[in-house]
């Protein structure tokens, strides 16, 4: 009985414990390159955490990211797959809404990008970004 137990703790709690253990120090590491502009570094440890990461808030903020790198790498398709993502883990993200207008509006489609800027607004009517990426969209729509 005792083997069994024992086996029933190394076989099936172990691993869940080191892969528990194994996103944090993914997560530290992310946050590292993150924090330090590294985002080819940030990116590496972002795609590994979005297959991993379980909790919503958690999982929307990598997707997020996640997102925000390749879309400045101009993987514009995946970029759109990742703020989706994030979108469906916190639909009340003004800060995605805004990535992805921004990225609407470097593919030349003003009028995604306007509705994105506009539901970032609706969730946070004071969001400084959502304002300034809509003003300057407007203005360069009326030249």
């Amino acid at each position: 009985m005792k083997k069994f137990f024992l086996f029933i703790v190394l076989g099936v709690w172990m691993p869940l414990l080191a892969s528990g253990q194994m996103s944090k120090e993914l997560h530290t590491t992310a946050m590292e390159c993150w924090e330090l502009a590294d985002y080819a570094c940030a990116e590496i440890y972002l795609r590994d955490l979005v297959k991993l990461e379980k909790e919503t808030e958690q999982l929307a903020d990598y997707c997020l990211k996640l997102g925000s790198i390749l879309s400045e790498t101009g993987d514009s398709k995946e970029a759109f797959k990742m703020f989706k993502m994030a979108l469906k883990m916190n639909p009340q993200s003004a800060e995605t809404y805004v990535k992805r207008g921004e990225l609407y509006s470097s593919m030349g489609n003003n009028k995604k990008a306007l509705a994105d800027f506009d539901k970032a607004l609706e969730i946070d009517p004071g969001y400084a970004p959502a304002l300034s990426h809509k003003a300057e969209l407007l203005v360069e729509n009326t030249n």
